[in-house]
């Protein structure tokens, strides 16, 4: 069963990839492209993050699995105790609990952390209560090369541990001693030996003494001895390899060390006789035990040390990287915030610039440039209709500013005038009427019965100040051709006769020509063709000073 850290990177992987999303689609400028590529790479690298940090995870072994666990409202401290003398502890079981904690067996050839999730895979609000006993027994040791060797792999385990459960975990000592059964003395951080009993309570070392019976005074006094010896070994021996600057784990300081004397078997020529015949030149108080010993008292009155330092010192890596993680978010998206008003103002100012620097007299550059100030405007009042972007915002949103500068703008244009209204143009007019209506064939005297016919179709034939007026004869292709352009000429000149004769208009204002059959507007093939080419046509014609000039009638054929 996985357990442990693999959440926090789980969540902390979470948090950063959907902050980073939240930047790149809400607050970047960045376009489409580019957002696609942050999305997608953010994904893999969280999925690798993932990954990495399920291979890291730290798996329970199932045979390490504590069914006897107090329930999870135990408040007492919960201490894992390695070391020395453990199957004397702890017997058969792996856990035991005493009215003043719970104390949980460790194995030498499996970590630390091992034991640490077992316990916090079932009860993970104890972890503010974990603390740790080192078990020390010196009469089992024969080497101390090996035994400092195993005090370093223990405190490089130790301080693994402590990394993993992000929490600074407090250690115990007890030091076991072959001898008479004796009180726990224990040292505390502030140097005094506390001589503590099962019924007297706790008294200073030198009280202990000094309250001694005459049969128990001199026992008393060899312990003392003893005991100045064990803690001058603890101090040279085992709290040096403790607390030895090294690169690998920093220095472990334990919160108090409890020495015990009780029957003990061990080894002979250890570590702790040969220490005590250097320093006293006395052996042991009493033989080591050849057989098995009884069951070891747990360090109970060792536990009231532990008041304040069972709780969770610091908080770890994962609520740290959070907040970090969180202030980077607030810096980028303010950053951010920043670079696209700043994008905004820098838009807005070019477009007031550009129209600022169009003349109004030039109108359709200026009709351009105040068009594009109201496309600005309507996207400001729209932000402050509905709010603007969250891009925009974090308090440094320009746009009411802006919008005032535009619409003042806006206000002070002066639209173009209007477009002149279109000049009537003045295209000549032409009368056109049939000739075999006005003549009789191969004539050019106007026929008696035309005059109606004449009337009705010069009505819309006025004389105006500069047009000329003229008249010209058709003919169509049948016949000679000269004998047809002279009668088209004479039956042109019969018409303007007629209407200098009912008319004050000057003959200066009239213009004769004869075509003949040069400009038919039918087919000649046909009856109905040559009919309609047979035709006598008036029109008006501007001139400039049309009237005044002498009329001249062409009788050219053009």
């Amino acid at each position: 069963m996985r357990i442990g850290s693999r959440k926090s990177v789980y969540w902390l992987t979470a948090l950063a990839g959907s902050l980073i999303l939240v930047l790149c689609w809400v607050f970047s400028p960045f376009g489409m492209p580019e957002k696609l590529i942050v999305s997608v790479t953010t994904l893999v690298l969280g999925l690798l993050l993932m990954w990495w940090a399920k291979r890291r995870d730290v798996y329970v072994d199932t045979n390490t699995r504590l069914n006897n666990l107090p329930e999870a409202s135990f408040s007492q401290p919960v201490v894992l105790v390695c070391g020395d003398k453990l199957d004397v502890l702890f017997g058969d079981t792996t856990v035991r609990v005493t009215p003043l904690a719970c104390y949980v067996k460790t194995d030498p050839a499996k970590p630390l952390s091992v034991f640490v999730d077992a316990v916090l895979s079932q009860r993970p609000g104890w972890i503010r209560q974990m603390s740790m006993l080192l078990s020390v027994a010196p009469e089992t040791h024969a080497d101390e090369a090996v035994f400092r060797a195993e005090i370093k792999s223990w405190r490089q385990q130790f301080h693994r541990l402590q990394k993993r459960i992000g929490c600074r975990i407090p250690v115990l000592i007890s030091c076991w001693l072959n001898g008479p059964a004796s009180p726990w003395f224990i040292g505390a951080a502030d140097g005094k030996m506390v001589v503590r009993e099962e019924e007297a309570g706790a008294t200073l070392l030198d009280e202990w003494l000094g309250t001694a019976g005459t049969q128990t005074q001199s026992a008393r006094h060899m312990q003392a001895t003893v005991l100045d010896a064990a803690c001058i070994w603890l101090r040279t021996v085992l709290l040096d390899e403790m607390q030895r600057p090294e690169s690998l784990s920093p220095p472990v300081r334990p919160v108090g060390i409890g020495v015990r004397f009780v029957a003990l078997s061990g080894i002979a020529d250890n570590l702790w006789s040969a220490a005590l015949q250097r320093r006293t030149s006395l052996g042991a108080l009493m033989p080591l035990q050849a057989g098995q010993e009884g069951v070891l008292p747990f360090p109970d009155p060792l536990l009231p040390l532990l008041s304040g330092t069972t709780r969770h010192i610091r908080a770890g890596l994962a609520p740290v990287l959070s907040i970090i993680i969180l202030m980077c978010f607030a810096v980028a998206a303010i950053g951010f915030s920043v670079n696209n008003n700043l994008w905004l103002i820098t838009r807005v100012g070019m477009d007031l610039n550009r129209y600022r620097a169009i003349s109004m007299v030039n109108y359709i550059p200026k009709a351009e440039a105040v068009s594009v100030l109201k496309q600005d405007a309507q996207l400001l009042e729209r932000y402050h209709r509905q709010g603007e972007p969250m891009r925009l915002g974090i308090w440094l949103y320009q746009g009411e500013r802006l919008w005032l500068a535009l619409q003042q703008e806006i206000d002070r244009y002066v639209p173009p005038p209007p477009p002149p209204p279109p000049v009537e143009k003045d295209t000549p007019k032409t009368v056109r009427l049939d000739a075999l209506s006005l003549f009789e064939t191969g004539k050019s005297d106007l026929k008696p019965g035309s005059l109606k016919m004449l009337v009705n179709a010069l009505v819309d034939i006025k004389a105006k100040p500069g047009w000329l007026i003229v008249v010209a004869g058709h003919t169509d292709i049948t016949g000679d051709a000269k004998a047809n352009q002279v009668l088209s000429q004479k039956r042109a000149e019969s018409l303007r006769d007629w209407m200098l004769s009912t008319s004050d208009v000057s003959p200066t204002c009239f213009a004769v020509q004869g075509y003949g059959a040069t400009r038919p507007i039918a087919t000649n093939d046909t009856p109905e063709g040559r009919a309609a080419n047979r035709r006598v046509e008036i029109s008006l014609v501007p001139q400039a000073d049309a009237c005044k000039a002498t009329a001249t009638p062409d009788s050219s054929n053009d």
